[in-house]
């Protein structure tokens, strides 16, 4: 492997490049219910999904009273083979993904309130791994909050929808950092809030076929949190609190299903805007001091000084395709497929971005009561990308475990 970094940019890669990495791609959730896990991710015109605030709020106007409970935790694992063939393994790591939906109508309106999970990663290496400058270990967790309202217009078949995105952020990342000979880490804990907008069509012919087309907005999430350098003042460092603003993309997917027998199939088709994703900078509290090693008046007067860092992403669509078949009346047998191309460029590719295209691969089954109904799924997500650029050469992997269940409960008022 070879890695070149000098005080600054390992200082960079410790600490800024990560927020941005973080969000791409290769950590965004699309999976959000057990039922749509189980089709590789497809549920935007799928008139049986739990998780309508998610997938498309304009379907609840079609339903009395929906509440949905559930959870979808990746186990992951992602390794590193560097140019002389030497491999690292990283740590199994486990994430979180909670998922809920409320709706309730009344004549031609539909009411909802969902929690999502729209990004979410943790990646862990060896502390010792030839890369701890780069990093060791990073985490994140997004929550989104999303009350809506729908209306169906008539007997058209079709509904409108228009809601609010609350989002609340969790970030944390630890990488070592060498200055003046001396070694710590460095770690970097933030969390923030930010707020966006989301709208969405539904639309029924009555003949089996449905159509559905969602947006989420950008967001601009603002974090606020500490830096701390090993507890102890490195090369003119100390702990101090540190600031980053990270505006996430614009999202769009469009999806059409077919109902024949007891058959259903749908493809969901989305592009995430990534190419107007705002370079992020983590600000610093404490100003510079004489004789620091780390401050560059010319760049900033905090030490270390803030640094944005340049992204290149490109937009980039992502292909679903799902189907389930009702046996017994009662079970609901399904699968599906995804493909989705990363935005990020080899330039910028790295140990928290180790992801190339990514193939998702989902089954499950739903158990269907009279007010209740179960649904369970799996999913793996795999991928692997050669990476040369200014600062790491060599192969990732990485291999992804999404297990899922969700509870509902429907009832007519």
């Amino acid at each position: 492997m070879r890695v070149r970094i000098g005080m600054m940019t390992a200082l960079a890669c410790s600490l800024f490049i990560a927020p941005q990495a973080a969000y791409s791609a290769g950590f965004a959730v699309d999976s959000q219910s057990a039922t749509a896990a189980a089709m590789g991710g497809v549920g935007v015109a799928n008139p049986d999904e739990t998780h309508m605030t998610h997938y498309n709020p304009a379907m609840t106007p079609d339903y009395d009273l929906v509440i949905s409970l559930g959870g979808l935790p990746s186990l992951r694992t992602v390794d590193f083979t560097d140019t002389s063939g030497a491999r690292t393994d990283g740590e199994l790591t486990v994430s979180p993904h909670p998922a809920f939906h409320a709706s309730g109508s009344y004549e031609n309106f539909g009411f909802g309130f969902g929690v999502s999970t729209p990004f979410a990663t943790k990646v862990e290496y060896p502390s010792d791994w030839q890369g701890n400058t780069l990093v060791n270990r990073t985490s994140l967790l997004v929550l989104n909050f999303q009350p809506t309202v729908a209306y169906k217009l008539g007997d058209s078949g079709l509904s409108v929808s228009g809601g609010a995105q609350i989002l609340w952020s969790n970030f944390d990342r630890e990488g070592s950092i060498n200055v003046g000979g001396e070694s710590a880490n460095a770690e970097l804990s933030m969390s923030g809030v930010g707020f966006g907008g989301s709208g969405a069509i539904y639309y029924d012919s009555g003949s089996g076929i449905t159509f559905g087309l969602t947006y989420l907005s950008a967001a601009k999430v603002e974090h606020e949190g500490d830096a701390t350098f090993g507890g102890t003042v490195l090369g003119g460092l100390s702990d101090q609190t540190a600031t980053l603003d990270v505006t996430l993309p614009h999202r769009l997917t469009l999806g059409i299903g077919y109902d024949v027998d007891n058959l259903w199939v749908g493809v969901d088709v989305g592009l995430t805007l990534w190419s107007s994703f705002d370079s992020p900078r983590v600000r610093f509290s404490e100003s510079c001091q004489p004789g620091s090693q780390t401050c560059d008046p010319v760049l900033d007067d905090t030490d270390p000084p803030s640094v944005a860092v340049g992204s290149n992403w490109e937009d980039v669509p992502s292909f679903r395709f799902g189907a389930s078949y009702t046996a017994l009346d009662m079970l609901q047998f399904r699968a599906g497929i995804g493909i989705l191309p990363t935005p990020v460029p080899d330039k910028t590719a790295g140990p928290s971005v180790p992801q190339g295209d990514q193939t998702v691969l989902g089954t499950g089954v739903g158990f269907l009561g009279e007010n209740l109904r179960i649904d369970v799924a799996y999913q793996f997500i795999g991928s692997s990308r050669d990476v040369q650029n200014d600062t790491i050469e060599g192969s990732f992997r990485s291999f992804e475990h999404v297990l899922g269940g969700t509870l509902t409960t429907q009832f007519e008022l």
